[in-house]
């Protein structure tokens, strides 16, 4: 009798110890990929743009009427030499590509619920180039102008979301995750150029402009938003998986630190004209937020109960 419950005693003990020894602790990981990037809203107000032109010299900087203007009795003319920043932003062609990578926490809180969180280093940003072509009249001459417009926005973050994990759990797990993130600003560089070709009959002039700087000074320092995402596990050993993740990230807050897109009109005695100033982040839209997309394949390690 004693040989009984001491037998029953014993597979208890084991049943409880193995079904313990199952359940993880804590599991990490780490995992690399790429992220692709835009900025959404970025476009400059149309209340400014109609009004306001970019100096050839200063694209980056500051809106001036230097090609179409009124006079003091609301004439519209021509001047030469400086061209409209004008241009249209596509959210799929503006998209840039970066290497990403990190570490990650997972902390179970249930069976199929857990805690995750990360630190991953990803650059956002925007790519635009657009062409356009006008013909204007200038007195006699006719004079058809071409200019490319380019601009290459990279910020470099380290990006710690904080993430709600639903599994379901087997050799291959499915999983869906969502929270929120904030990410913190490592490095900020943006380039562009404005290139103009004017043809007026037999003549030809061609004026360009091209810029890099660190923009850290001008993008905010902390970003946040919301994230969600999911993807799948493969079982590789008792206590280690194989996964590949897809996340989607949306930026709540402007990245321009500086600036909201102010506008104002100043004279300028020369021949009478209106000139018009937009401060903004290098002829985007100061209410440009961060949008991205990350890829990633990874190694996950769970640590179990003794």
């Amino acid at each position: 009798m004693k040989i009984k419950y001491t037998v029953l005693f014993l597979c208890f003990v084991l049943t409880a110890a193995v079904h313990a020894a199952t359940k993880p602790i804590v599991s990490f990981g780490i995992y690399a990929g790429f992220n692709g990037s835009n900025l959404y809203s970025a476009e400059v107000p149309a209340a400014a743009y109609n009004a306001d032109l970019v100096d050839v010299h200063a694209p980056y900087k500051t809106y001036m009427p230097n090609r179409i203007y009124k006079d003091s009795l609301g004439t519209e003319g021509y001047i030469y030499g400086a061209v409209p920043f004008d241009y249209q932003s596509s959210f799929l062609k503006d998209f840039i590509f970066n290497i990403a990578g990190g570490v990650y926490l997972d902390i179970p809180l249930k069976r199929n619920l857990s805690l995750k969180t990360y630190g991953s280093y990803e650059t956002k940003g925007k790519f635009l180039e657009n062409e356009k072509v006008e013909t204007l009249s200038a007195g006699e001459n006719e004079v058809t102008t071409t200019t490319l417009y380019k601009r290459n926005v990279k910020n470099s973050y380290l990006v710690v979301p904080v993430l709600l994990k639903y599994a379901w759990p087997s050799r291959t797990t499915y999983f869906i995750q969502g929270g929120p993130y904030a990410g913190f600003l490592l490095k900020s560089n943006t380039a562009g150029s404005s290139i103009v070709t004017e043809l007026s009959g037999n003549s030809a002039y061609t004026d360009a402009y091209n810029f890099e700087e660190d923009s850290k000074h001008q993008t905010n320092s902390v970003d946040y938003g919301l994230m969600v995402g999911g993807g799948v596990e493969f079982y590789w050993t008792s206590n280690s998986y194989i996964f590949v993740e897809m996340n989607a990230g949306l930026g709540l807050r402007k990245i321009d630190k500086l600036y909201n897109n102010e506008y104002e009109e100043f004279d300028q005695n020369f021949r009478y004209l209106t000139n018009y100033t937009s401060k903004n982040y290098y002829s985007l839209s100061s209410s440009a937020k961060n949008f991205s997309v990350l890829f990633t394949v990874g190694f996950r390690y769970s640590v179990f109960k003794k």
